[in-house]
Formats: C-alpha cells, sequence, structure tokens
C-alpha cells in the first residue's frame, strides 16, 4: 500500500509537467536533432555518473516520500525529447541510493499509471472518431502483446541489474 502510494505520489509531477509543457514541447523541441542528440549524451554521462557514485543499499521497500518524488520530478524530464523515461528514473533512483534491481522495479512501476493514462486518453480519442470493430480488435491485440512483451523483457532486466551495472546502457 505504501509503495502504491508513493507511485501515485509520484505520478503528479510527471503529469502535470506533460499538461503544462505539451505544447511548447511539441512545437520547440520534438523536432530539433540538437535537442535529441544532447540529451541522449547527458543521459548517458549522467547514467555513469550515477553508477559510479550511487550507493545501491536501498530495497524497494526502503524507498521514502522523498525519494519516490524525486525519482517522480525526473520522470517529467523524460517529457524532452531524447531523455528516456526509464534512463531518467532508474537513474534518479541510483543518485538516491537506491539497488539497481529496485530502481528499476519502481521505474517500472512508475510507468504504469502514465502508459495507464496515455492508453486511455488515445482510445478515448480513437473512440470519438468513430472506431470499427476491426480497428478495435487490432488495438486491443497490441495492447496486450505490448503488455506480455514488456512484463518478459522487464523480468530479463531486472534479473540482469541483480548482478550487472547499467554501463551496457
Amino acid at each position: 500500500a505504501r509503495t502504491a502510494l508513493f507511485i501515485i505520489l509520484a505520478t503528479i509531477p510527471g503529469a502535470v509537467a506533460g499538461v503544462l509543457g505539451k505544447n511548447f514541447i511539441e512545437n520547440y523541441l520534438r523536432d530539433d536533432l540538437r535537442v535529441i542528440s544532447f540529451t541522449l549524451i547527458m543521459l548517458a554521462l549522467i547514467l555513469v555518473l550515477a553508477e559510479l557514485k550511487g550507493r545501491r543499499k536501498k530495497g524497494l521497500t526502503d524507498i521514502s516520500l522523498f525519494d519516490s518524488m524525486v525519482i517522480g520530478f525526473s520522470q517529467a524530464l523524460a517529457l524532452i525529447p531524447g531523455v528516456s523515461r526509464s534512463g531518467v528514473t532508474i537513474t534518479a533512483g541510483l543518485f538516491r541510493g537506491l539497488r539497481r534491481d529496485a530502481a528499476a522495479r519502481f521505474s517500472f512501476l512508475l510507468s504504469t499509471p502514465i502508459i495507464g493514462g496515455a492508453v486511455a486518453k488515445e482510445l478515448l480519442g480513437i473512440v470519438r472518431a468513430g472506431l470499427v470493430l476491426d480497428q478495435a480488435i487490432a488495438i486491443v491485440a497490441g495492447i496486450l502483446t505490448s503488455a506480455i512483451v514488456g512484463f518478459f523483457f522487464i523480468a530479463l532486466l531486472l534479473r540482469y541489474l541483480q548482478t550487472n551495472n547499467t554501463f551496457a546502457f
């Protein structure tokens, strides 16, 4: 219950930033290759720093409200093109002293409300536009396939991060 509360609270900064910054990001940043290149390189360097400096002692049950909010605010940075949502939240978790697997697990749990909200918003738009049965079946099949494949690869990544560092990323 505590983790669920922290996930809900940590989702708020990203949701607010998404609503407030959507137009600016779409109009000025989305297609700017300089922004994308810069953020990809900077996040990679910051991840290396987090890997080297992070204490990696805290597990998922040791996350504080402050830890979860720092990770939640970092998630808002993923609105900037070139910033990986999972990369930036895992990096923030490492800086907050989380073990790699705990940082990744919290990151993936944190993605659930954001992804669910985005899917619901898109589905609502499609329904309003006059969804036909063939389209509905294709969309549901795509969502289910993504969920199954995503679950499988998240499990692999969590297993990998229990004994390996993040330098490959």
